[in-house]
């Protein structure tokens, strides 16, 4: 496993070459000292070119425990591309996470973080303008109870008819 270390150094190397911004070199090197780390504690120890799909779902599993969707896709993103490379360096003779599929995530179904004002201003005066069927069900309710004393005493009523 000392081997993982220079492939992670090398890896990052090629990683900022692209151009990728330092946050995000920043996050691929933890995510992968995490993983590596993982790798590294694991009983017996596994050799690098013999780590499975079984090995790596277990891994996922316990890194992406009570974890958003968004960062599981995040997770398995660094994952695939850090196996890519293994499989270039001819380490992997396949990319195992080329075909694991990460949750489902719509990006469109976030909320807003801020609502502004006058939309808020906006919103209330509409609910308070609406009046749907809650407003008239006390109504009914009035105008279907018994004539004797205008609250549902339904045993009373029915014993003095």
């Amino acid at each position: 496993m000392r081997r993982w270390d220079g492939l992670v150094d090398e890896y990052l190397e090629t990683y900022v070459a692209r151009g990728m911004a330092p946050g995000t070199v920043d996050h691929v090197q933890r995510e992968l000292d995490r993983w590596g780390s993982w790798l590294k504690h694991r009983r017996p120890r596994p050799k690098l070119e013999s780590v499975d799909v079984d090995l790596l779902v277990r891994y996922i599993d316990t890194r992406t425990a009570f974890r958003a969707k968004s960062t599981v896709c995040g997770i398995l993103s660094v994952m695939r591309g850090m196996g890519e490379f293994l499989v270039t360096k001819d380490v992997w003779s396949s990319n195992p996470l080329r075909w694991m599929r990460g949750p489902r995530w719509d990006g469109r179904s976030r909320v807003p973080r801020r609502i502004a004002s006058e939309s808020m201003k906006g919103l209330w005066q509409a609910a308070a303008e609406t009046r749907q069927g809650y407003h008239r069900w006390p109504w009914r309710q009035w105008r279907w109870w018994p004539p004797c004393c205008g609250w549902p005493c339904w045993r009373s009523c029915t014993a003095q008819a």
